[in-house]
């Protein structure tokens, strides 16, 4: 029983710990800059689908035909896919430093 029990949370993490290390973001990704402009890549592998390639990037299939046209008609392993840079990185927000004077309230 104790042994069954065991192997099946084993198992788990394994899994659990796979799946956390296989899917990477697309800020994950290298950066190639052309034309000025910085691009995450992928290389797409064998086998690979347009579906799949988002799941593991943690984005819809849209957005990688947003941004990658040619794989509207799907992908296959030749092609390379490409993500600006801008468009997963979150926006800087200005912190401003406010000093007030603390005024005692009225007894």
């Amino acid at each position: 029983m104790y042994m069954k029990r065991y192997f099946t949370l084993l198992l788990v993490a394994i899994i659990t710990l796979t799946s956390l290390t296989m899917f990477a973001g697309v800020r994950d990704l290298p950066v190639k800059k052309t034309g000025g402009k910085e691009y995450y890549y992928y290389k797409v592998g064998k086998g690979e689908s347009v579906a799949g390639i988002a799941n593991a990037l943690g984005i819809t299939p849209e957005e990688i035909i947003q941004h990658n046209r040619r794989a509207a008609g799907g992908v296959d392993k030749k092609m390379t896919l490409y993500f600006p840079v801008d468009a997963y990185t979150a926006p800087v927000e200005e912190v401003v430093e406010v000093e007030e004077e603390l005024v005692p309230a009225s007894p």
